[in-house]
């Protein structure tokens, strides 16, 4: 007997997943799962699983952070049978007979959605983007490294001086592409979609690619201080790119003819090249049937720009209105608060389900600054900052209840001591 696991309510509804005999299928957030549900937030990575032997059928949930329901009962691992329903997260199942070849319904958001993106993107990169060369952000994603020793690629620091060694888990890397590249597959299959780098082509000697991006590295903000400018992170570059001006993007292409990255929706790539008439901006689609679509960058977007100085080498670097630094600062803290987000979700699942998600986030965006105060600004230390106040309290620091709370944020300790005298004495209940 041949069954199907349909999809009767949530983000997938009526798309039915054929189970075949002898197979295990998994359901969950993520691409780890056999048919990923991202929108659905209440589902675990892998969340619950379905096996089927060709004669009876089983249920197992993977561990799952909110729990699996068969017939409104939670459930650890039982026997399905026709007609039973499933509830995981936010999105109700059921259990049919698989009349014919299965259907879906519905937008598709499963692996095979996910194989076809990549399938693209992959030919698109080795056939047309020649010679391609990706700037990775192993900050932003450790992996990137291992996957960088393991595919034995070349390989050079955008860092420079005698600190390079020691931040060479931190780097940002430029990486040749070439179209036999082993490294590519994985980077496609693995990094599209979250923000690992982006991609560029050039026609220019790899030392040559690599001068021109060390300069990128350095910008001037309006008041002649110097930054450390987050080019390769592709939100960063599609704000800057957006905003800039005639002066801006001749700093920013230089060495390069073409920027490739993933947009906002990650099933689409978007291409940036300065061509005669200006800067020119490409939507490829990576699924579906729609065409590749090219139209000049607004001037209308473009903002005021001071004039360039001049960097220690001698080349102009790049300065930055204040109104891109204001966006680059949205850039930045939404990218933070929806990565402070899911990690909520995932550290507090009970506390996250009890509060929802609008006033969880209402939390994220208030631990931003609260903080502030207390001279904790860095990222790190205020994720740390947040995950206390989901422990003790939104505004713990002044809660009557936790007066060794105020004491020690108001102590003369650097940011990161306040915070481990903090999580001490909450652990112990004081």
């Amino acid at each position: 007997m041949s069954i199907a696991l349909k999809i009767e309510s949530g983000p997938l509804a009526n798309t039915i997943l054929p189970i075949k005999p002898g197979k295990t299928f998994r359901i969950g957030r993520t691409e780890q799962a056999d048919c990923p549900v991202p929108e659905d937030k209440f589902l675990s990575r892998t969340h619950f699983e379905v096996c089927h032997d060709g004669h009876s059928c089983l249920i197992r949930d993977l561990k799952s952070c909110n729990g699996t329901r068969l017939n409104g009962a939670p459930v650890t691992e039982a026997n399905l049978k026709i007609g039973d329903e499933i509830m995981a997260g936010q999105t109700r199942f059921s259990i049919h007979v698989e009349r014919g070849k299965p259907k879906a319904e519905a937008p598709l958001k499963s692996t095979e959605l996910a194989a076809t993106v990549h399938e693209r993107l992959l030919t698109t990169m080795q056939r047309d983007l020649q010679p391609l060369y990706a700037v990775l952000d192993t900050a932003h994603e450790p992996s990137i490294f291992r996957l960088l020793l393991e595919s034995k690629s070349e390989y050079a620091w955008l860092f420079e001086g005698e600190e390079a060694c020691q931040l060479a888990h931190f780097s940002p890397y430029l990486v040749p592409l070439p179209p036999h590249s082993t490294l590519l597959p994985a980077l496609v299959q693995n990094g599209w979609g979250k923000n690992w780098g982006i991609y560029l082509t050039s026609s220019a000697a790899p030392w040559e690619v690599l001068a021109f991006l060390r300069r990128l590295l350095v910008t001037r903000l309006s008041d002649g201080s110097q930054a450390l400018l987050r080019f390769y992170d592709p939100r960063v570059l599609r704000t800057l790119l957006r905003t800039s001006n005639s002066p801006q993007r001749r700093q920013f292409f230089g060495a390069v003819h073409t920027y490739v990255m993933e947009a906002e929706d990650p099933e689409v790539a978007l291409g940036f090249t300065l061509g005669a008439q200006g800067l020119e901006k490409t939507e490829l689609p990576l699924s579906g049937s729609r065409s590749l679509v090219t139209a000049l960058v607004d001037s209308k977007t473009e903002v005021s720009l001071i004039p360039g100085r001049v960097t220690d080498d001698g080349a102009a670097a790049a300065v930055l209105s204040e109104e891109q630094m204001g966006a680059l600062e949205d850039v930045k803290h939404n990218a933070f608060g929806e990565e402070m987000l899911e990690e909520l979700r995932e550290l507090f699942p009970m506390e996250f389900a009890a509060a929802g998600e609008w006033r969880m986030r209402a939390l994220v965006q208030y631990g931003c600054t609260r903080p502030q105060r207390y001279g904790i600004r860095n990222q790190s230390e205020i994720r740390r900052y947040i995950e206390l106040m989901v422990q003790l309290g939104r505004n713990f620091d002044v809660d009557p209840e936790l007066p060794w709370a105020s004491q020690i944020l108001g102590r003369r300790l650097p940011p990161a001591e306040k915070l481990d005298r903090l999580e001490a004495v909450s652990h112990h209940g004081k």
